[in-house]
């Protein structure tokens, strides 16, 4: 694997993990998809796009570390519940919105501010 994409699915998996860690602050719930807001759809997309803009090379790896960070997260700090199962296939097509908005990130640094 190369250099970028380990960098992409390490920078992202932080992210993923701090998504989870400031959520009781953020959006008041323990748990973001649990919010009444977009706390967590807007979370991972904004994200998405500032990684995309940060490094446009493999990209797929944000869509790896954002997974795996939310799941450490979840694993070490939360407590576990039988929908566990569940909840990682949920956290599996999240994982889609970050790839979504680093593709969005990946465009504009491409067309907009051409860097």
């Amino acid at each position: 694997m190369k250099k970028s994409a380990k960098l992409n699915i390490l920078i992202s998996s932080v992210l993923g993990a701090l998504i989870w860690f400031a959520s009781p602050y953020l959006s008041g719930e323990l748990e973001p998809w649990d919010s009444e807001t977009f706390y967590y759809v807007g979370s991972l997309f904004i994200g998405g796009i500032i990684l995309g803009l940060y490094n446009s090379e493999k990209i797929w790896g944000y869509a790896i570390g954002i997974f795996l960070g939310q799941i450490i997260y979840i694993l070490l700090f939360l407590p576990l519940g039988p929908l566990i199962l569940i909840g990682i296939l949920y956290l599996a097509g999240s994982s889609l919105i970050c790839y979504l908005g680093a593709s969005v990130g990946k465009l504009l640094k491409k067309y907009v501010f051409k860097y």
